[in-house]
């Protein structure tokens, strides 16, 4: 199935598994499943919602359907959650990886982490005979643990995700009756793994470095471009409408376009990008000693990532939209975005104005430093 379908013409739109809206009719709503598995035929039924007979109503319907159906490729009766153990659980599911054509390295990946899990209950005396006996002061001890094993946050997120969609696996195969772990809480990060200057801090940095080296945070502060990024880029890529970036990978390349929208691109940044390949086109080798040269000055950890980060976050306190950083960073989804950078976007209209004056004075004080005084107007 599509994420739309024509149906004797209904224009529909799949919410889930089996369930379908009409987009044309308010409340009207297409059943279709085959629930005696994929040779089965097609059941096609109308329902309308109403204060009795709710959306949730008919979710909690399609999911009993499509739990009855996994159970009979399992080989199950339907009569009800099946206690099964863990290790029998997560070989189903390292099962239904390999049907699903997950690569090896995937799949090694979730299964060495929940058997992590699994042998850590047994070390603490606490063995899983069955699903339901996980719980989430468990996990959490889980969790703790890998801390004191000097695994970081993002480690963390991690294993606690992947408990998360292993249950939620099993609980929509009819192995368990709910997943306990969905109130399991987000690790927040701390603050000091990111490291990303400030408009005025990143002026102050600059101003103590030599003219390329200040060239080179600067051009990743505007463009938001990973160091892979710089390396590709050649003396033509500097264009008066953007910057063509060749993909690390071969094969594709994209385009950063002055006029997408984001407030830190602007013709200038080709001049800046023109200045530094003729002064010396950066290198993996040639760029070394300009981060430790560039972490002197900041006198903190910051590396060349703390300049993608930074142009993240000038623009989070822009209030721009976060959908919007995320396609000009090109992150998988906005989440990413949405974790990291949310929190710097300003409340009132007042700190919003503040914020965009700093960054755009910030902005030509950089490149005055970058080109010359004669940069200085551009804003």
């Amino acid at each position: 199935m599509t994420d739309t379908w024509q149906y004797r013409g209904h224009k529909l739109r799949q919410i889930e598994w089996g369930l379908w809206r009409d987009t044309c009719h308010r409340n009207r709503y297409l059943l279709c499943y085959r629930p005696r598995g994929k040779h089965g035929p097609v059941v096609r039924r109308w329902a309308t919602t109403n204060t009795e007979f709710t959306l949730d109503t008919l979710k909690s319907h399609v999911r009993q359907v499509h739990a009855a159906a996994q159970q009979a490729k399992l080989g199950i009766e339907p009569t009800g959650p099946v206690a099964i153990d863990p290790q029998t659980a997560l070989d189903r599911y390292i099962a239904a990886l390999r049907q699903r054509g997950r690569n090896t390295q995937y799949i090694d990946t979730n299964k060495g982490r929940i058997d992590r899990f699994l042998a850590w209950a047994i070390d603490n005396d606490e063995p899983l005979e069955s699903l339901d006996q996980i719980t989430v002061a468990q996990a959490d001890r889980f969790l703790q643990h890998l801390q004191t094993k000097k695994r970081g946050a993002a480690t963390r997120n991690q294993y606690r995700t992947l408990l998360i969609i292993w249950l939620n696996w099993c609980v929509s195969r009819n192995l368990l009756a709910a997943n306990p772990l969905t109130r399991l809480e987000t690790i927040a990060e701390h603050r000091k793994l990111i490291q990303y200057p400030m408009p005025d801090e990143l002026v102050t940095i600059c101003r103590q470095l030599d003219r390329y080296d200040a060239q080179l945070a600067t051009f990743l502060t505007l463009t938001g471009l990973r160091r892979g990024s710089l390396i590709s880029l050649r003396p033509d890529s500097f264009r008066s409408d953007g910057i063509l970036v060749p993909w690390v990978k071969p094969g594709g390349e994209w385009f950063l376009k002055f006029d997408a929208g984001c407030p830190l691109w602007r013709p200038d940044v080709s001049d800046l990008g023109r200045a530094i390949w003729q002064a010396e086109p950066p290198t993996l080798n040639s760029l070394r000693p300009r981060l430790k040269a560039i972490r002197q000055a900041a006198g903190t950890g910051l590396g060349f990532h703390g300049f993608r980060h930074a142009f993240a976050s000038w623009l989070a306190m822009m209030a721009e939209p976060l959908e919007d950083i995320a396609a000009w960073l090109g992150h998988a989804s906005p989440n990413t975005t949405r974790t990291h950078y949310a929190h710097l976007r300003p409340h009132g209209r007042a700190n919003i104005e503040s914020n965009r004056r700093k960054v755009f004075t910030s902005r030509s004080q950089l490149m005055a430093i970058c080109l010359g005084e004669n940069k200085k107007g551009l804003a």
